[in-house]
């Protein structure tokens, strides 16, 4: 998927939804609002997961795209992950 590609708009295929770590884009939009994921203790981090997590609660807004996309990996001593992935949903007028 590769959804750390700068300011490379990405479309994963399974998801139908743009995600990308810029703030904007060359397109008219609405912000919907924050849409955040969190997954703990998962065993491998894997930003394609909350990546597509984030897709689904952004269409349940009515979204069409998320921008700004953060994702943050924790781990701690028993190899436990907490995953966190964060942006902004957005409308396209």
């Amino acid at each position: 998927m590769g959804i750390f590609g700068g300011k490379k708009e990405v479309a994963d295929q399974d998801m139908d939804m743009l995600i990308t770590t810029i703030e904007t884009i060359d397109k008219p939009f609405e912000p919907l609002g924050l849409v955040t994921a969190t997954i703990i203790k998962a065993h491998d981090p894997n930003p394609e997961v909350i990546a597509k997590e984030l897709a689904k609660k952004a269409k349940e807004m009515g979204a069409d795209a998320i921008l700004g996309f953060r994702y943050d990996v924790r781990i701690n001593a028993i190899n436990w992950t907490d995953q966190v992935g964060y942006g902004t949903a957005v409308k396209f007028k």
